[in-house]
């Protein structure tokens, strides 16, 4: 069976099939269905796509459900780990300099406890040599229930120490945090901005107008030390967090303005966590109201995008702003989004005692530990609080908007309830109005003829993938390191230029051409030419489909098989030399 949702925004009617995450117009207005929702067979459906749409797009979305229910199976979905990245949580302060009106620093699982650089350094080992030992890349993301920056030596000392981390494995660490500007002096804006791989946020929730609930302790405006902050940082592209109160609903007049920030690079809007009874709570905001402004808000997307100013929608889309996560998850038709989050899978969260918890909002409360640093993560902790959305209730099973939504947060449940898995009625209404809205404005995005919409799905692919560089710098590290040359991670990975796809075989000749380093590129005509490589050499992808330039390493010819070393597994594995050539690369640097 098929759950249809009738979608009627934007000037449109549009059939979403929850099933299949995939979306119809009817175009001419020939199906009249009445229900909002509805549940039919495959035939039923087959019956109303053949009167919406054209024969060719009829077809297409025939094809699909027929290849779903070819391979129907019973079993549940199980979280599959995403083996691009996985990130690391700590919290380098518990304190905070500021009282923002809608804080939860007074509930009661927040310790004052602060982290030590050991602590810290064997978190990382572990993110690095057990959690994730195959990963491409890695996140040691500093956000957490206190102001980064009160400890910014210690940060220092963990960008330090990710350096040699980088050097012991010829992977990427990267250095995250969201701060809230007010103590972004010029020691530390000179450290931030010249500094190898940091990737910056900072909280601010609009205009002067929009931010009064963001206030020093002793109730004193922050604004104007927050832009100075900001200014501070011109020189690099920062990451804007905003949080929704019913003091801001507008999100158009505040997205125009941190749009306007001449260093901001992705923006990220969400709604307050706070969900008690005060008068900062969630409860306090207008819904219908909120979603009016995020219409107005599409509307001035679409303008833009027509007049050329793409980067308007791509801010939104890049950040972890919520209506931009789901417009991401419509686009990408067909995918079931059947877990909440990735806590304990891709990622972890440590506390100053080696603690693993799965969330890292949840830090210091004991329903949310999954394991320790020193023992490892028990999975079946992981599964339980992660859960298949058509477990978690049975409201999420019946939702129509479930496999883009996929359930309620357990970090909010929690908080709200004091349970895990449960669900607030008006927090489901305000994230299903806006799903329903972002798929709208996809299908206004994709049927608009002055919009290359072909271009917006290429972006959408590109957010996902933060590894463009990864291969060529992994691959070049360990072929110096294997010719006994001496070169640091860093020196590599800034000296290749890159582009959207990642670092290109032009690029690599021509850095190993300025370089000197006596490595060049050869073409190989057939299998016998693999006895004349000086092992170990380096292959480019160039045969096989991938979505970014891919390398890897050849670390000998054994008999009839090369031997093969990948970003993403530590263990090398053999390959024909005829497969190899002929599907995945015929070009080897050596």
């Amino acid at each position: 069976m098929y759950t249809i949702k009738t979608v009627r925004l934007l000037n449109k009617k549009i059939f979403y099939v929850k099933e299949i995450n995939n979306y119809f117009v009817d175009i001419y207005h020939t199906v009249n269905i009445d229900n909002d929702e509805l549940l039919v067979s495959g035939d039923e459906l087959r019956k109303i796509i053949a009167k919406a749409l054209a024969t060719d797009q009829c077809q297409n979305l025939i094809s699909i459900l027929d290849k779903k229910e070819s391979n129907k199976d019973s079993t549940k979905p199980v979280y599959e780990a995403n083996s691009n990245r996985y990130t690391l949580n700590l919290h380098p302060s518990r304190k905070c300099n500021l009282s923002c009106n809608y804080c939860f620093k007074d509930v009661d699982y927040l310790t004052s406890d602060e982290l030590s650089i050991e602590v810290a350094q064997k978190a990382i080992d572990y993110l690095v040599d057990n959690y994730g030992a195959n990963a491409k890349e890695y996140f040691i993301d500093l956000s957490g229930s206190g102001e980064p920056l009160l400890s910014f030596e210690l940060i220092k000392q963990i960008a330090d120490y990710a350096s040699i981390k980088r050097n012991e494995t010829g992977k990427e660490l990267t250095i995250c945090f969201c701060n809230n500007g007010t103590l972004i002096d010029d020691e530390k804006a000179a450290y931030l901005i010249n500094a190898y791989k940091f990737l910056l946020g900072i909280s601010i929730d609009g205009s002067k107008k929009h931010n009064i609930n963001r206030l020093y302790n002793n109730g004193e405006d922050a604004f104007e030390d927050i832009m100075k902050g900001i200014n501070a940082l011109s020189d690099i592209r920062v990451g804007y967090a905003i949080t929704i109160t019913h003091e801001n609903e507008a999100v158009d007049e505040i997205y125009d303005f941190i749009y306007g920030i001449s260093n901001c690079d992705a923006i990220s809007m969400m709604v307050v966590r706070d969900y008690s009874n005060d008068n900062h709570s969630f409860y306090k905001i207008n819904v219908e109201n909120l979603i009016k402004h995020y219409e107005i808000l599409c509307q001035n997307i679409i303008k833009r995008i027509v007049a050329g100013d793409y980067e308007y929608l791509f801010k939104l889309l890049k950040g972890s702003d919520t209506f931009g996560n789901y417009i991401n998850r419509v686009m990408m038709k067909g995918l079931l989004n059947a877990f909440r989050c990735d806590g304990g899978y891709n990622r972890i969260s440590v506390d100053n005692k080696g603690i693993i918890y799965s969330c890292p909002v949840m830090n210091g409360c004991d329903e949310f530990i999954i394991g320790n640093i020193f023992d490892g993560i028990n999975i079946e902790k992981v599964q339980g609080l992660n859960k298949f959305v058509d477990d978690v209730t049975p409201e999420c099973k019946e939702c129509w908007a479930a496999y883009i939504c996929s359930g309620p947060c357990n970090a909010q449940s929690y908080y709200t309830t004091g349970k895990l898995n449960t669900v607030d009625e008006k927090l489901c209404h305000y994230k299903k109005s806006l799903i329903a809205l972002a798929i709208a404005f996809v299908c206004e995005l994709e049927n608009n003829k002055a919009v290359d919409f072909s271009k917006i799905q290429r972006f959408v692919a590109s957010t996902g993938n933060f590894t463009e560089a990864n291969y060529a710098v992994w691959a070049l590290f360990w072929l110096f390191k294997y010719r006994d040359m001496e070169m640091q991670f860093e020196d590599i990975a800034s000296n290749l230029s890159q582009d959207d796809f990642g670092v290109s075989i032009l690029e690599v000749e021509k850095y190993i051409c300025q370089l000197n380093s006596g490595l060049d590129i050869y073409k190989i005509e057939d299998i016998n030419s693999y006895s004349e490589v000086l092992y170990p050499a380096i292959a480019y992808i160039n045969k096989a489909k991938t979505t970014v330039y891919t390398y890897c390493m050849l670390l000998g010819e054994h008999e009839e098989n090369v031997e093969v070393k990948r970003l993403d597994h530590d263990e090398s594995i053999f390959i024909s030399k005829d497969v190899f050539m002929e599907t995945y690369s015929d070009i080897i640097i050596f």
